[in-house]
């Protein structure tokens, strides 16, 4: 969930803000005049996003999902029990 907070409270409240973030996982939009100027998250969802920024600048990764979607659609899928015979090398 986001919030929105304006700039002179999250300076009065930063420490407690910033705990909140950390312990709720909401993010907190911060306004100067109206205007978004900055987000307070948590460091899990920093995380998250530099990775997914990185998966999403992987063209191979990128390229192998597209693939595997056009695989799934053409229905070239592996059931439960292929998988089983597969990881029981009885193929």
């Amino acid at each position: 969930m986001t919030r929105i907070i304006d700039l002179k409270q999250a300076k009065i409240d930063f420490e407690r803000l910033a705990e909140e973030v950390w312990r709720s996982k909401d993010r907190l939009l911060i306004e100067k005049d109206g205007l978004p100027i900055a987000v307070l998250l948590s460091i899990d969802d920093f995380e998250d996003m530099v990775e997914t920024v990185g998966e999403l600048s992987d063209l191979e990764y990128l390229a192998s999902i597209r693939e595997a979607r056009a695989e799934y659609k053409r229905g070239e899928v592996d059931t439960l029990e292929d998988l089983y015979r597969i990881a029981e090398g009885a193929e």
